[in-house]
């Protein structure tokens, strides 16, 4: 890790792990509220579109036929290019079931401290993926979900913070549909190898990275939470282990 391909694989073995479907469906059951009601194998099997899943760097599904314009990088010349570490589209069911988008971008964020502010940095991911759409009639909510794992100090771990557009009427009121103004939401989790969290989320997502824990005792918790352990999650987990 002392090295930039080091650094490079360290990076790598982590999107590989996140970009599991049923990785994904954990963090979108806990973390966004359009699925909380929804069961995990629900949300993995039919809300989930694997082949929008796209991974910088990596190659992966680039140019989806499925979602036109879908990339891992928004580009703009007045702004430059924005590299996301995984995007890709889901779906949730609306009050009368029918299937309404999102766009998830999720990043890795091995240093709590990058020289930015992560709240700034996750407004303006999710703005210029929300940006991206601006050909499409309907626009998706978007949603910028950042996994910080480095150098969190231990008074800020185990917490979770949404960052959120709401309406506030300062005279009078009026009524709006909050689909016209709900397009962006941030999402911050932080974690400290050191701190033993108690949710069961946060707890699988800790021992995913945990650096003290060793491959078959992450293998036992994961499964103790209730994860199936599928060739790809165990390769993952593996992966990282030899990085």
């Amino acid at each position: 890790l002392n090295t930039e391909d080091g650094k490079a694989k360290y990076d790598q073995a982590m999107l590989k792990i996140l970009s599991d479907k049923q990785v994904l469906a954990w963090i979108l059951k806990r973390f966004v509220s359009e699925y909380e009601h929804l069961p995990l194998e629900e949300i993995e099997t039919e809300y989930i579109e694997p082949e929008t899943i796209l991974v910088s760097k990596a190659g992966v599904n680039r140019d989806s036929p499925v979602i036109k314009g879908l990339s891992e990088k928004d580009s703009s010349q007045k702004e430059g290019t924005v590299y996301y570490d995984i995007v890709f589209q889901a779906y949730y069911p609306g009050n009368e079931q029918e299937k309404i988008g999102l766009y998830i971008n999720l990043e890795a964020q091995a240093d709590y401290y990058p020289g930015y502010p992560l709240e700034m940095r996750g407004i303006y991911y999710g703005a210029r993926r929300l940006t991206s759409q601006l050909k499409q009639i309907n626009r998706e909510k978007v949603y910028s979900i950042w996994l910080c794992v480095g150098n969190v100090p231990a008074y800020e771990s185990d917490t979770v913070t949404l960052y959120d557009i709401s309406k506030n009427d300062i005279i009078g009121s009026v009524k709006r549909n909050k689909d016209l103004y709900d397009l962006i939401n941030v999402v911050i989790i932080r974690l400290n190898d050191d701190v033993v969290p108690e949710d069961g989320t946060m707890k699988m997502l800790q021992t995913l990275f945990s650096n003290r824990m060793s491959k078959q005792e992450k293998l036992q918790t994961l499964e103790q939470l209730g994860m199936r352990m599928n060739d790809s999650l165990e390769k993952g987990v593996d992966g990282r282990m030899n990085v």
